[in-house]
């Protein structure tokens, strides 16, 4: 089992010093007989008893809201006090250059793959076109010359179908002897 044991802060048990009359607060300064403390307390013993009874209800009775009905964004703005201005500033900071940068990049590389895109499109679209145009007809020519060498084997001395007549149209007769 777990054992919770409460640690209480030497700065709280310690007596701090009343102001004297010639030191001045301002006005928004809470004297420590008007701050309630059990509406900062997180160790609050009506959590369980109240969240047993009324699951549906956002406060308890004594007008608390109970840990259990906070949500993550409540959660998250509450840790705003935790962090000293100088840190929110500096994290808020560097936050936004991040984003920024991150951005710039998005842009630059969009851009970037747009000019890449239409360039392969314009300029490398036609050139594998031709390129395939051009292997296609050297099959075609590779396959005719296989087909005639073909024919030559078969009948060594007859012209082939498909070679067209060299000389013209009488020229093959008149050299046979």
């Amino acid at each position: 089992m777990v054992k919770l044991q409460e640690v209480e802060d030497e700065h709280f048990t310690q007596d701090q010093p009343a102001p004297t009359s010639t030191t001045s607060l301002p006005k928004d300064v809470l004297l420590a007989d008007d701050d309630d403390d059990m509406a900062y307390s997180d160790t609050d013993s009506s959590i369980t008893a109240s969240s047993a009874s009324d699951d549906d209800d956002d406060e308890d009775d004594d007008g608390k809201r109970s840990p259990h009905d906070e949500s993550l964004i409540d959660r998250l703005i509450a840790l705003r006090d935790i962090i000293p201005p100088q840190r929110r500033a500096a994290l808020s900071s560097s936050f936004q250059t991040s984003r920024d940068i991150f951005r710039t990049g998005l842009r630059w590389g969009g851009k970037t793959l747009w000019v890449v895109s239409t360039s392969v499109m314009l300029i490398g679209m036609p050139f594998a076109l031709a390129y395939v145009d051009e292997a296609q007809q050297m099959e075609q020519e590779k396959e005719m010359r296989m087909q005639q060498s073909a024919n030559e084997i078969v009948a060594p001395g007859a012209a082939s179908l498909l070679a067209p007549p060299s000389g013209g149209p009488g020229a093959g007769q008149g050299e046979r002897r």
